[in-house]
């Protein structure tokens, strides 16, 4: 189990200014590193291996159809 070595002052103040109201307004990506940090101090960030990342959008032309213009 994880267990945080900051005490409430670090936690207030590393999510300021984030809105709780909802989940939806919680920037992800800035408070999976917030959460990172927090319980695991100085250990890097993971990062998403290259094979591992989603492929891009497709465009408005790229739909296979064959009738790109």
């Amino acid at each position: 189990m994880l267990k945080s070595t900051h005490d409430v002052a670090y936690w207030d103040a590393a999510t300021r200014g984030f809105d709780f109201s909802d989940a939806n307004r919680v920037p992800p990506a800035l408070f999976n590193r917030v959460l990172w940090r927090g319980l695991m101090g100085d250990r890097p960030y993971p990062v998403l291996h290259s094979a591992y990342k989603p492929a891009a959008k497709a465009g408005p032309d790229d739909d296979d159809d064959d009738d790109d213009k």
